[in-house]
């Protein structure tokens, strides 16, 4: 499946009325060529009507099924959830609060959507999924790699 900026914007707005109750403030979205993950989220800070924005980055070199569309989509929407509507863009977001922003917030979304909905949405997936993704060939880059995709 070939990922676009339309199809990106299309599916938050759905997913925010399914999964948000509509309470995300829009969201830019991007479509990038990655060499280490699939999907970000970054806080821009507050707009002039105090609502905060963001940016979804999601990666364009990746086999893309509906599937993982959806985790990874939702995966970057709840953490703009955490920043605007809990109130957390950086101690909550990309810090070592829960470990690579991932902390009691986002957890919390996370149980919820596999509670209301039944989505199992997975804190780390990795770059596995990357085309040409090569695995990590030394000992620091294993190390990291198991850190950041397997113990959270």
């Amino acid at each position: 499946m070939k990922v676009t900026k339309n199809l990106l914007e299309y599916r938050f707005n759905q997913y925010n009325r399914l999964y948000f109750d509509s309470r995300l403030y829009y969201c830019k979205m991007q479509v990038i060529h990655s060499t280490n993950t699939v999907g970000w989220y970054v806080s821009e800070g507050k707009k002039k009507d105090g609502l905060l924005c963001g940016t979804i980055y999601i990666a364009r070199n990746v086999d893309w099924t509906e599937e993982l569309l959806k985790e990874i989509i939702i995966h970057e929407m709840i953490h703009h959830y955490v920043a605007q509507i809990d109130g957390h863009p950086h101690c909550d977001g990309f810090s070592w609060y829960g470990l690579f922003g991932h902390g009691t917030h986002y957890r919390a979304q996370v149980k919820r959507l596999k509670r209301e909905f039944g989505l199992n949405i997975r804190i780390h997936g990795g770059p596995f999924y990357l085309q040409g993704y090569q695995p990590p060939t030394t000992l620091w880059g294993k190390l990291m790699e198991y850190i950041s995709c397997r113990l959270t």
